[in-house]
């Protein structure tokens, strides 16, 4: 799997780790007030389960990660957590007209709810969740109707071939805004398969991206008053 699609996930569970919108409204607000600058450093060690479902219209996400997380000074916290996307597309392509759904929760996990074997050869996750969700009509997307969705997520996840390394940093750096994040790690290919089950099954047969990989991972946040 390429460096962009190891990131996703393990980027993804870093930034649920900051502030709420508001907390961080309020954070910049207090320090744009004080002239100094606004500084957010998150770090991630550990392992992960990340699967893919595409079709022509549709994908589906699922991804486990455990390990240690250190936001900025604090002490580092160790909470599994489970991530699930879903999208689909409904559009006629004569006229532009239709629909998207996006679905999605991060859910905590305990102890016999997931599995990640330590030689990345196999993982596994069993958890019933909550989806938050939202149907849009096309063209505008503003028209949404919003709704929940209890589901029963259950996938495995079997290695194949060899494990591999990569590594990867991404840079965005404006005059008062600087992002920076760096991740390398070991990867195994891997076949996932299983059922998301609610109203529909969101998933289907095999996967068509799936890996078990060890990540360590640092982002830095840097915003300057103006």
């Amino acid at each position: 799997m390429s460096p962009r699609l190891l990131v996703t996930f393990v980027l993804a569970s870093m930034l649920s780790a900051l502030p709420s919108g508001t907390a961080l409204a309020q954070d910049t607000a207090d320090t744009l007030a004080n002239t100094a600058p606004v500084i957010e450093q998150l770090r991630f060690e550990g392992t992960q389960a990340f699967a893919t479902w595409s079709t022509d219209n549709a994908q589906t996400t699922v991804a486990v990660l455990d390990g240690q997380l250190q936001e900025d000074s604090g002490r580092p916290i160790n909470e599994p957590t489970l991530f699930v996307d879903h999208l689909a597309v409904n559009v006629d392509p004569a006229t532009g007209a239709g629909s998207f759904t996006v679905l999605g929760a991060t859910v905590p996990l305990e102890p016999g709810q997931f599995g990640i074997d330590a030689q990345l050869r196999n993982a596994f996750v069993m958890k019933d969740a909550t989806l938050e969700g939202a149907t849009c009509a096309l063209p505008g997307g503003e028209d949404c109707e919003f709704f929940t969705e209890d589901v029963s997520v259950s996938v495995t996840w079997t290695g194949r071939d060899g494990i591999t390394s990569s590594a990867f940093v991404f840079r965005d750096i404006e005059s008062d805004f600087r992002y920076v994040f760096r991740a390398q790690g070991t990867l195994r290919e891997a076949i996932a398969e299983g059922s998301i089950i609610g109203d529909d099954d969101l998933i289907s047969g095999p996967s068509t991206d799936a890996d078990i990989g060890r990540t360590s991972n640092s982002d830095i946040l840097w915003m300057r008053p103006g």
